[in-house]
């Protein structure tokens, strides 16, 4: 079997913080593994602009899904926030009906995973790896530094999940 070519990086993208830690993220997956591609979604957007400035929702939506539904490519869901994101739920349920695995990831500090505080109970699917990663660094060097860490935890687990599946690299 192939293995894991691509790692599709879902979150809410709706503000600055939120698209600047996804290209951050992106950039540390790629420091750490050469190999595998990085899907960046508001990247993959704006390959659907329509001549009016408005997005082809659509397509972008297919998009998604294809990226998403390929068992080349493994989701990795951000979950931070009071609540997940819905677009990040839909793209976290396509994945696992479609490859039965995807990584979540929290860094926000205000959970508590007995009580479901935070991450709803499903996004923790059989064949689902969530990592709790909390974030407790201010400044740039000490953020840096984390990305860099939770990039490596996402590649150990995409290894650990390729080895599962007969698909080493």
């Amino acid at each position: 079997m192939l293995p894991i070519l691509e790692i599709y990086l879902a979150g809410g993208l709706f503000n600055v913080a939120e698209r600047y830690r996804n290209i951050l993220l992106a950039l540390s997956l790629q420091a750490a593994d050469q190999g595998r591609k990085i899907i960046i979604p508001q990247i993959e957007a704006e390959k659907f602009h329509n001549a009016d400035g408005t997005f082809d929702l659509p397509a972008i939506r297919k998009d998604c899904v294809d990226h998403c539904s390929d068992r080349g490519t493994i989701c990795v869901a951000c979950l931070d926030g009071p609540d997940a994101d819905s677009g990040t739920v839909c793209e976290f349920t396509v994945a696992m009906e479609n490859t039965g695995r995807a990584i979540s990831y929290r860094t926000d500090f205000r959970t508590d995973e007995k009580s479901e505080i935070g991450v709803n109970g499903m996004l923790r699917a059989e064949g689902s790896v969530f990592i709790y990663l909390p974030c407790l660094e201010s400044g740039m060097q000490p953020l840096d530094n984390f990305i860099l860490k939770l990039a490596r935890t996402i590649l150990e687990e995409i290894v650990k999940i390729e080895k599962a599946e007969g698909r080493g690299r």
